[in-house]
Order: structure tokens, then sequence, then C-alpha cells
């Protein structure tokens, strides 16, 4: 499994860890956002029904900058966990400043 480039040009790499079909297709990805990455403000397109995203932080307070925002209020978010519609959200995260933001 290799890091590949996200998506939006901003610098940050995913790796595919699994790919599921039942109960739903869903992906499993790990994300990695180096010093200096981040994402502009957007949504996320689907051609069909509706798409969910649930980030989990895992290195929380290793890093500086890198904050996930919404223009929009997400489904749910307590501490390092984010479940929202990007579909429906524009969303963003912020310039990494300092260290490696890696999310699950």
């Amino acid at each position: 499994m290799n890091w590949k480039r996200g998506r939006q040009g901003s610098g940050y790499f995913k790796k595919l860890l699994r790919r599921f079909t039942w109960p739903f297709a869903h992906d499993v990805l790990l994300l990695k956002y180096p010093t200096e990455s981040k994402i502009e403000w957007h949504k996320d397109p689907v051609d069909e029904q509706r798409h969910y995203r649930m980030n989990i932080v895992l290195n929380s307070g290793s890093f500086k900058g890198g904050n996930f925002e919404s223009r929009e209020d997400v489904i749910f978010s307590w501490g390092s966990i984010t479940f929202f519609r990007p579909d429906k959200n524009e969303h963003r995260v912020t310039e990494i400043q300092e260290g490696t933001r890696y999310v699950f």
C-alpha cells in the first residue's frame, strides 16, 4: 500500500487500508498532512446517494495548525472525532504549521 497524493493539490497524502461493500459501500483510509499542507474550502461531490465521513485525528497535540473547519453544523463532534456530510458541508483543513497530522 503506497501513499497517493490527495485531491485539491493540497499536499496531503492518502492510503487505502480497506474497501468494503457490506453492509454499505465504504472505504477506510489513512490520511497524512505534512507541514505546509492544507485543504481549501470545498464540498466533496457525489453522483448518487449521500456521502458521510467520520474523521478521527490520531495524533492530536503533536502538530500545530491543521484545524478542521466546517461552514455548516456537523452531525457529531467530540474530541478528535468528527462525523459530517462532506457533500453538503463546505469544509477545509487549515495549514499544518509544524509536525504531521494523521487522520483515520
